[in-house]
């Protein structure tokens, strides 16, 4: 497998301790009514084989702001049962390379702590149904 590109997920916190997870690339595309973030990678010159290519996902850290300091754990896989933890490397965390086309499960836990409060902090959690494919392939009814 070759790995042509890091595909950037961004985290958004909410007042309700929920965490969005979204991605700012021109490429990603929300559908609100599912729930489900679908990347649409170019497809190259030749035809790629399905499974072929490795494309990983990556969360950057959230910076310390409004006095907390924060510290980010994802996950992915099929479900809740099938949960594998996402490498960490400095600030960001890294998932396992996905074979595209790939259907994954984000799962995203963010642990907020108050410079000077450990008591004070709270955990913020959300997931999100993703889908890489190639433009203009596969079926969005695969969850």
């Amino acid at each position: 497998m070759n790995t042509p590109q890091l595909l950037p997920l961004q985290l958004s916190l909410r007042p309700d301790l929920g965490v969005d997870i979204v991605c700012d690339d021109p490429r990603a595309c929300l559908d609100e009514a599912t729930g489900i973030l679908t990347i649409s990678l170019p497809v190259a010159r030749k035809s790629p084989k399905p499974g072929k290519e490795a494309v990983p996902l990556v969360v950057n850290d959230l910076a310390p702001f409004g006095g907390f300091h924060y510290y980010v754990s994802m996950y992915s896989g099929a479900g809740a049962d099938g949960l594998v933890a996402w490498e960490r490397d400095g600030g960001a965390s890294r998932s396992p390379d996905l074979g595209v086309p790939a259907v994954v499960e984000l799962w995203a836990t963010v642990l907020a702590v108050p410079q000077g409060n450990p008591a004070g902090a709270r955990v913020y959690k959300g997931r999100r149904n993703v889908k890489v494919d190639y433009q203009g392939g596969g079926d969005i009814n695969l969850f």
